[in-house]
């Protein structure tokens, strides 16, 4: 053998190792290939998988928040139970944390409307008027003696041929309010010496 023999068998050793650097290399890429996917894969799954942790992580921590405040708004109402009857600090305090909490769930017109109607004067007013004018018997014996007044009047004048000024309605409903407020006199008097 001479040396063009060995030449052919280098090279064809050499063809033949290129050959086999060739598969290898392709299996190489290959398997690169197939980590660069399972590697995406994982990362996208991670991706995914941070997105919902996050969501469920903020829907247990409102949770959590929801859950603190009801047991701290029963140890407040379990401490006041016990203390006996609340003080008017703890029944303002009580009042306020109410309106307050209403009031954020209230459209702009509502919050305004709220807002005058809870002023403590007018509340003050609306009591005072609540409790001595506008007593529901008084309203109703006004009103009724107001219509049964004015139907008799408006017979009266219409068969003798007077003309009415307006001003029997009020009357009638003045006389009714007195006695409507008079009756709830006699009967809160009356309930006080049965007790």
């Amino acid at each position: 053998m001479g040396e063009k023999d060995n030449q052919t068998i280098s090279k064809q050793e050499h063809v033949h190792s290129a050959e086999q650097f060739d598969e290898f290399a392709a299996e190489q890429q290959e398997a690169m290939r197939d980590r660069i996917e399972r590697a995406e894969l994982a990362s996208r799954e991670n991706h995914e998988n941070e997105g919902d942790a996050h969501h469920e992580a903020s829907s247990l921590a409102k949770e959590a928040d929801e859950k603190k405040r009801k047991i701290i708004n029963e140890t407040r109402f379990e401490k006041q139970k016990n203390k006996g009857a609340p003080s008017k600090k703890q029944l303002n305090e009580s009042f306020n944390n109410q309106i307050k909490n209403i009031r954020d769930e209230l459209g702009l017109g509502g919050k305004i409307t709220s807002k005058i109607i809870h002023n403590p004067v007018i509340e003050a007013i609306s009591d005072f008027v609540s409790s001595t004018l506008a007593r529901p018997n008084a309203l109703l014996s006004g009103s009724i003696t107001a219509f049964i007044t004015v139907t008799a009047l408006y017979f009266l004048a219409r068969h003798y041929g007077f003309q009415l000024s307006g001003f029997e309605t009020i009357a009638a409903f003045i006389v009714g309010w007195f006695v409507g407020t008079l009756y709830d006199y006699l009967k809160s008097i009356f309930r006080k010496r049965k007790y």
